[in-house]
């Protein structure tokens, strides 16, 4: 048995006997992304319509203004 085999089987031996502890670890993290996943798609859907109406404004304004330059021309 070589050098890096007996220390996967060592640290596997300690991860075997704290598999609880890594199981709560991983379940945290999911849970901690799963409420900041939730979060950002609400912040996102509220404003979103703040944001289409300032995106569509823009571009009425912009066309308005082309308009305008090529009338006076």
């Amino acid at each position: 048995m070589n050098l890096s085999s007996r220390f996967f089987l060592r640290h596997m031996g300690a991860l075997a006997t704290h598999w609880r502890e890594a199981l709560l670890l991983a379940a945290s993290v999911v849970v901690t992304l799963v409420v900041l996943e939730i979060g950002y798609r609400l912040y996102q859907y509220q404003t979103l319509p703040g944001r289409l109406f300032a995106l569509v404004d823009a571009q009425v304004r912009a066309d308005y203004d082309a308009r305008a330059d090529a009338a006076q021309q």
